[in-house]
């Protein structure tokens, strides 16, 4: 048994019963915040929808509310992802909203093995140009066009979001305005 104790030169006092007590209150307590941090996760996404049970917004959403850094993976039998589409009633575009922390990988591989996410966004021609692989929609000279903005949108408006990391990786993007 330790008779006597010292910390950086200072003697400490022997340990008492009542004292026996507190250090257990001390343990439970670091046991318990210890349980309550998450655990990563990881998320796959199994098709290229743009919502539901195996999308990539699905797996983000899911990503959001387990608040440690998570990994999602798109399995390598999703070719292309469509993430974007008009909302509903009031108009405008949708991005994929990430809030926490979180690494999207793709299938890995050389480029030929990458997924493509594609917004399928049109271009607007007022001279009736084409432009390949993209879809065309006529417009008159007076209409106001707009592009579909972009496809994740990182963190919250008026907030610091400073510490959201966001990697992704195995990517090849086609016809959008911007990916994050």
């Amino acid at each position: 048994m330790i008779e006597q104790a010292a910390f950086f030169g200072h003697a400490l006092r022997p340990l008492g019963r009542r004292s026996g007590g507190l250090a257990k209150i001390i343990v439970l307590s670091v046991l318990l915040v210890a349980s309550l941090n998450a655990t990563a996760a990881t998320f796959t996404v199994t098709n290229g929808n743009y919502a539901g049970p195996g999308s990539l917004r699905q797996a983000v959403f899911d990503a959001n509310i387990n608040p440690s850094k998570d990994t999602i993976v798109i399995d390598s039998s999703v070719t292309t992802i469509k993430p974007i589409v008009l909302k509903a009633g009031a108009g405008g575009w949708d991005p994929i909203q990430i809030f926490e922390s979180v690494d999207i990988i793709g299938p890995g591989g050389p480029p030929f093995n990458r997924v493509t996410v594609d917004d399928m966004q049109s271009y607007f021609s007022r001279n009736g140009r084409d432009l390949p692989g993209w879809t065309r929609c006529d417009a008159p000279g007076s209409l106001p066009i707009v592009g579909s903005d972009i496809v994740f949108e990182v963190g919250q408006q008026g907030q610091d979001n400073s510490a959201i990391e966001v990697l992704f990786q195995g990517f090849r993007v086609t016809r959008t305005g911007g990916l994050v």
